[in-house]
């Protein structure tokens, strides 16, 4: 997937190409498993082209062995090795292209289940797999990057050899067995490494072509490329040369074609060396890809042999878990084994290779599993724990920052206590203020009150300063380390002005005079002007503006602004000519955008004073005003009023760069991807202070509109609600009350929860545990309560002034979809809003809560005073108690049987209504959940009660049910009623009924025989084991003789259906072959069932009674004749005609 999803390759024309992924079930399982989904191959493989179709034109074999070629040399670009290089790997499509003329095919690389990534040049690594006989001779030894990629190279030397002798087997070619053995891969490696190989293919080749008259030029061509790529030493292998070659060149002209690639790749490599550090933009690349998107192919390397050996590869694999999304997807006992592969991963007891899962991230991931109740019950102690491992990982720069940053916080909401010692949780907290962490500010100050020693409460309010100096300068505001001394390309020294003067010297050599301004430093009104007259039309613009400082592509100016060097920043502006308002490379922002966002005030009004443009740059992400929450509240007034002055929008919108883009650690969930105002901004930044300075200002806490029409924002009061921060959502809900005259209708209580699941205002889910724990802290819950409370009350308040209501929610919906998602606390919350427990017929939160088999939820509710009585009823008319449908939830809902207890402990009856629904037993081992099953079974239930099926709606028992579908989960179920038939064989309550089909009189083993042919199942002998089983069950010579009034035995049944299988096991079970079908008296029911034409029957007139032998017969005789009459070959015909041949 990493090969396919990588852009150089995605779009490549000889590459397979990926269209999606899906989740679907398997064909002997309803549990959900990740698919693929590729390209379809109208032709299929180039072996199945070779070998269904006459032989292929030279020309079309060259064109398609380049298609391969320049497949491989993508690949190689990428640093990706195939492993498996051969005829069946490679899937052939239509050609979508005319030229060149009579090329009906193109071929494209497929199955990189053994490719070979991330292998540098001083590692040496193994393949994987291979196959006999294409395997390079040193394909079994440790091998270094460019000496792994050649073992493709031979392999394609073979591929190419089989090509033109029209994929014929090339072990038979060499005399060999064509399945590999011991004495054939020893002699097979004795030919490579003697060349010997070369030389037989060679003789192959000359031989083919005399044969079948292959002109010369083609015959040349072959050998060249033999000669390029079946070589013993890996080195001389050139695939450039045979590439080149199977393009069409001039054998004479290679070489010197290849020198002059080499010279542009030189060229083409320098000029990317001196792009400037962080840019970005529309390059050629870019642009083929944005085409590749939209459905068109794109080669990097242009069609050109040699041309960009070198790409980027494919990104590193990243871990994707996401339990809210797979809790409803994957099943119960999927959960369960991805929770023990976690701690197996975290406990380090299990090796694993370089992409394998961290044990911090497998920690993390712990935390959360703990924390959703995926795989495992919520468990708030557990969470913690694996959180503080996760912290513990010793600075990884991963996931174990968050840990880091969240444990304090996260265990002091849970109540969970942590062991940690007051330094180690202080190391903690320092470093999660650096890293950008708002919460870490909140947490240290909570601790420092928790504190009773002044001189620890003095060193910890001195770590916070100093922290959240480090942010505010080398942490550039946001926690991420763009300046430290590490990041820079060089330490500028902005303490000393002389010093920092001749290192600028330095930099700009030759260029310095002429970047002085004529007067040198001048006051910040003559800047003004100076800059408001500068010629900045200039192409290249300033000479200063091209030092870079960092791989962001910031410049001086920025440097200091960010760090804060007041004196620097003068003396640079005041000296050079410079652009004031320069964007960096990366995100476009300006100096005054480093100012604000790292909450230097003296910079950000000096640079205001000198002409700065208040509203940052055109192409920013964002203007100063989004930052002003960095600034303390006696100078965000002054600031914001200054930022007007300067041309500043206060409804100016937030760019959308992705979050892979921007890289902010500490921004999680993407907050800084949100488009708002700076009001939104500030709500985001859980600001009171700038959410009051930019209401005085008149910022409209309502728009959904940016600076420009057609630039969507996100509403901050919407903002405040969904991030649910009452405090702030409050005075923006008394501004508007005052301000618009208006009654101003927003949504409600169950509004606010459904914008949230449905991520309609934030791109995640607000209301998720984790969001909230880490967002509000200890306050998690009473913030959800008072942010629902107020919405209501809001809403109430509206109610009398407007004459409509539209789309009122149905009573108990919003109570349900907390109830899936497991949202206990805001359930509650709900409830004491007086939202009802009982909801409505057709939302019952009960019914959710027993489906989910939520116990807390379950007895939140039932204290609330839901009912347990109630029944879920069905279109048919039927009526499910809470009973069945505990035992028939989905199989991703957890285990245990609290629930089901509880309501057998009320009064429940366990049996079914007589209405013909499944009785809670029967739908309980349908579904799996045996422990349910043992305590209804110990409770008296009957394994044969009856109930109704199908559209005929006959009476059956489960069994009848379960021997209806083929699959193994069907056999589990079915294993577990005859485990119980075993172990109670002298309790009457577990007597396994023979009939299993009430209505037709069926026992077991009829309906096995009745069981169609498409309904059989071989994979792991499924079918097999099934009609075993019920032999096992019934293996008395009555119950495998027993007859039935019109069909016969069961031997009878399976001899007319063609069932070989049943057949073959009745007769070793001493089935009677002589006992007779009475086909006269057959009704249409029972011919439908039996699947076979009226022609049958009407031959059987003179003979009523058939045997099981003579029904075979008859059945071949009438299968005989469908199979003549047809116009097509039809595999299924034949496989039953082997059937009755075999019977």
């Amino acid at each position: 997937m990493r090969a396919l999803l990588h852009k150089p390759l995605r779009y490549h024309p000889n590459i397979v190409q990926l269209l999606g992924f899906i989740w679907g079930s398997s064909e002997d399982s309803d549990s959900a498993y990740p698919k693929i989904i590729i390209e379809y191959a109208t032709f299929g493989s180039f072996c199945d082209l070779q070998a269904c179709n006459p032989p292929l034109s030279f020309a079309i074999k060259q064109k398609l062995l380049h298609d391969i070629a320049r497949g491989l040399a993508i690949i190689h670009a990428c640093g990706i090795v195939h492993g498996d290089l051969k005829h069946e790997n490679v899937l052939i499509f239509a050609n979508k292209y005319h030229v060149p003329a009579g090329q009906p095919y193109t071929a494209k690389l497929a199955d990189f289940g053994g490719a070979v990534m991330d292998v540098s040049q001083r590692d040496l690594s193994y393949l994987p797999m291979g196959t006999y006989p294409y395997q390079a001779p040193e394909s079994s030894n440790r091998l270094s990057a460019d000496r792994i990629k050649q073992t493709d190279v031979y392999s394609f030397g073979l591929l190419v050899w089989r090509a033109f002798i029209d994929g014929r087997d090339l072990s038979t070619e060499l005399g060999l067995e064509s399945r590999p053995t011991e004495a054939s891969e020893k002699l097979l490696q004795q030919l490579k490494l003697s060349n010997d190989l070369l030389v037989n293919a060679v003789c192959s080749a000359q031989l083919y072509s005399s044969n079948h008259g292959i002109h010369e030029s083609a015959l040349t061509l072959i050998l060249y490329v033999l000669a390029q790529t079946v070589l013993v030493e890996p080195m001389d292998r050139s695939l450039p040369r045979a590439q080149a070659a199977l393009r069409g060149m001039c054998l004479s002209h290679i070489n010197a074609f290849l020198q002059k690639i080499t010279a542009a790749n030189y060229e083409r490599d320098e000029i990317e060396r001196k792009e400037p550090p962080g840019s970005h933009g529309l390059a050629v690349d870019g642009l083929g890809f944005f085409l590749g998107n939209l459905g068109n192919d794109y080669d990097c390397q242009r069609n050109t042999p040699g041309y960009r050996p070198k790409l980027p590869h494919p990104d590193i694999a990243e871990f994707l878990f996401e339990p809210e999304k797979l809790k409803e997807i994957l099943d119960w006992v999927q959960q369960q084994q991805i929770v023990y592969d976690f701690m197996e991963a975290a406990r380090k007891t299990r090796s694993g290779t370089p992409d394998g899962l961290q044990p911090w991230k497998a920690a993390y991931y712990l935390f959360q599993c703990f924390l959703t109740g995926f795989g495992v019950l919520f468990d708030a102690k557990q969470a913690c724990h694996w959180l503080q491992i996760s912290a513990n990982a010793g600075d990884q720069g991963d996931v174990d920052y968050w840990a880091m940053a969240w444990l304090w916080r996260v265990s002091t909401a849970l109540s969970v206590p942590i062991s940690l010692t007051l330094d180690h949780l202080q190391e903690y907290i320092r470093w999660g203020i650096i890293r950008g962490h708002q919460n870490c500010m909140e947490d240290g100050r909570d601790i420092i009150a928790r504190l009773t020693n002044k001189d620890e409460q003095k060193r910890w309010e001195n770590m916070i300063m100093e922290a959240d100096w480090g942010r505010r300068t080398i942490a550039g505001g946001i926690g991420m380390p763009h300046f430290v001394p590490r990041k820079l390309r060089r330490s500028y020294n902005l303490n000393d002005i002389s010093i920092l003067e001749g290192q600028i010297k330095d930099e700009l050599g030759i260029a310095y005079n002429s970047c002085l301004r004529i007067n040198g430093s001048q006051s910040a009104d003559n800047l003004l002007a100076k800059h408001k007259t500068a010629d900045l039309t200039q192409a290249e613009g300033f000479e200063f503006d091209k030092i870079f400082v960092n791989h962001k592509g910031h410049g001086l100016l920025h440097l200091a602004a960010t760090l804060g060097k007041l004196e620097a920043l003068k003396y640079m502006v005041g000296t050079y000519l410079c652009d004031i308002d320069l964007p960096n490379k990366s995100l476009a922002e300006s100096p005054l955008v480093c100012a604000c966002r790292s909450g230097h005030f003296d910079c950000a009004i000096f640079l205001l004073e000198c002409g700065a443009n208040g509203g940052g740059t055109e192409l920013g992400q964002e203007t100063p005003f989004h930052w002003l929450c960095s600034f303390s509240l006696d100078r965000m007034t002054p600031l914001a009023k200054a930022l007007i002055d300067a041309g500043a929008d206060i409804e100016h919108a937030s760019g959308t760069m992705r979050k892979d883009v921007r890289m902010i650690n500490a921004d999680w969930e993407d907050n800084f991807g949100i488009a708002t105002t700076p009001l939104g901004r500030a709500v985001l930044m859980k600001s009171l202070p700038a959410v009051k300075v930019l209401l005085a200002l008149g910022a409209n806490p309502l728009t959904k509109v940016g600076h420009e029409d057609g630039i969507a924002v996100k509403s901050p009061t919407e903002l405040a609600a969904l991030l649910t921060l009452p405090h702030i959502l409050e005075v923006l809900l008394l501004y508007i009350d005052e301000m618009f005259p208006g009654k101003i209708l927003i949504f409600d209580e169950i509004g606010m929860l459904q914008a949230a699941h449905e991520k309609r205002v934030t791109p995640f889910d607000p209301t998720t545990l984790q969001s909230r724990l880490v967002r509000c802290g200890s306050s998690y819950k009473q913030a959800m309560f008072q942010t629902l409370q107020i919405l209501r009350r809001k809403h109430e308040n509206l109610r009398d002034w407007r004459s409509l209501e539209p789309g009122k929610p149905i009573e108990g919906m919003q109570l349900c979809q907390e109830v899936r998602l497991g949202n206990v606390d805001i359930v509650e919350a709900l409830l004491e809003l007086g939202h009802n427990p009982n909801g409505s017929p057709s939302h019952r939160p009960i019914e959710e809560a027993v489906l989910m088999n939520n116990e807390a939820v379950f007895r939140l509710l039932v204290n609330h005073g839901a009912r347990t009585e109630v029944k879920r009823t069905f279109e048919n008319g039927k009526h499910l108690s809470l009973l069945q449908l505990s035992a028939s939830r989905p199989r991703t809902s957890r285990n245990g049987t609290f629930i089901a207890e509880y309501l057998i402990r009320s009064g429940m009856a366990i049996e079914p209504l007589p209405d013909g629904s499944p009785s809670s037993l029967a739908l309980a081992i349908k579904s799996r959940y045996f422990d349910l099953s043992d305590l209804l079974l110990k409770k008296g239930a009957d394994i044969s009660a009856l109930y109704q099926f199908g559209k005929g709606e006959e009476w059956i028992t489960v069994l009848g049910e379960l021997l209806l579908a083929h699959t193994e989960t069907a056999l589990q179920s079915m294993d577990y009623i005859f485990r119980k038939l075993i172990k109670n064989s002298d309790n009457p309550a577990v007597k396994l009924e023979l009939i299993v089909n009430q209505t037709k009189k069926l026992s077991a083993l009829q309906v096995l025989a009745l069981s169609p042919v498409n309904v059989m199942y071989d994979k792991s002998q499924i079918s097999a084991r099934i009609i075993q089983a019920v032999l096992r069950a019934f293996p008395t010579v009555e119950s495998i003789n027993y007859v039935h009034p019109t069909l016969g035995t069961a031997l009878c049944i399976a001899s007319i259906k063609g069932n070989l299988e049943m057949v073959t096991a009745l007769l070793a079970h001493k089935a009677d072959p002589e006992i007779p079908m009475s086909v006269d008296r057959l009704s249409e029911s029972d011919k439908l069932d039996l699947g076979l034409p009226d022609t049958l029957f009407n031959q059987q007139r003179d003979n009523e009674e058939s045997t099981p032998l003579l029904l075979a017969q008859f059945a071949f005789a009438a299968q005989l004749s469908e199979f003549e009459k047809s116009s097509s070959l039809e595999i299924g015909f034949l496989s039953k005609l082997d059937c009755f041949e075999a019977m």
